[in-house]
């Protein structure tokens, strides 16, 4: 085995996206607010927080994969939105890598998959091609969905979206299906 060159101090490197420093007045306001009451946004990766959630400029893909832990340092920002699983749904790990990198009192809004919230099957470019058979299926929406957010984020997951597709018409596909199962949570 070849020697290191540099000694091993044991100290870890730094965050990859480095938190901006809180400002007082800002954590002065945090523990005024009621408990229950969170502040958020859509996703962590806004490139225009640099000096207030993030300590410099970094570049998207940075804040994208390494931006979740810098933005849950801020006092005010409690939740965020977690829609990367509405595309592909995601398995209970990846869900639980998120929670990891998060204190204990953040929670998650979580977007469903678009295959129990889509009344079509569409192709890559977004074109409906035929009914879907899992929309709004509580069978597929639980095993798909549910289950691996709860499994994964447990008292860190806030809420559970299921977000509609509309026509580029502005008028909703299938507005009114005719079976619609109610998803109960244990």
């Amino acid at each position: 085995m070849q020697n290191s060159l540099f000694p091993d101090t044991g100290a870890t490197p730094p965050p990859v996206v480095e938190a901006a420093p809180p400002d007082p007045a800002l954590r002065e306001l945090a523990a005024a607010l009621p408990a229950g009451l969170r502040f958020g946004t859509s996703s962590w990766n806004y490139p225009g927080w640099a000096g207030l959630v993030w300590k410099r400029d970094y570049p998207d893909a940075a804040l994208s994969r390494h931006g979740l832990m810098a933005y849950a340092q801020h006092p005010l920002l409690r939740t965020v939105g977690l829609d990367r699983g509405f595309y592909q749904p995601l398995s209970a790990a990846q869900f639980a890598a998120y929670a990891a990198q998060v204190p204990d009192d953040f929670r998650f809004v979580v977007k469903a998959p678009s295959r129990v919230t889509d009344a079509l099957l569409r192709d890559e470019s977004g074109r409906g091609r035929r009914p879907n058979p899992d929309f709004l299926a509580a069978g597929p929406a639980m095993r798909d969905f549910v289950e691996p957010a709860l499994a994964g984020l447990g008292e860190k997951l806030g809420a559970l979206v299921f977000q509609r597709w509309w026509s580029w018409r502005g008028r909703c596909v299938n507005c009114v299906p005719e079976r619609v199962e109610i998803v109960g949570c244990h």
